[in-house]
């Protein structure tokens, strides 16, 4: 399966991932990643904003100010970063 390597900018720091490319079993070409912005699931996993095209100015500045943020609240605790008040 062939992989694309993301690199999400937050805050200054660029925070590097894999993620599959994925083809129907019948396309010849391998389908081209459009520039939009990812979201990190709380497992790690990646998803694209779909609707990034359709946003208006004001809500992708809206949409990449929080999504930023919650991005980097996860990766720290997949990392292992976050504070463990529990600890």
């Amino acid at each position: 399966m062939p992989w694309a390597r993301l690199s999400v900018r937050s805050g200054g720091a660029v925070h590097t991932a894999r993620a599959p490319l994925h083809a129907p079993p019948h396309a010849t070409t391998t389908p081209v990643l459009t520039p939009c912005p990812y979201a990190v699931h709380k497992d790690g996993s990646l998803s694209r904003i779909t609707n990034w095209d359709k946003m208006g100015d004001v809500e992708r500045a809206n949409t990449m100010r929080l999504l930023c943020k919650r991005n980097r609240e996860r990766l720290a605790v997949l990392r292992g970063e976050a504070n463990n008040p529990s600890a």
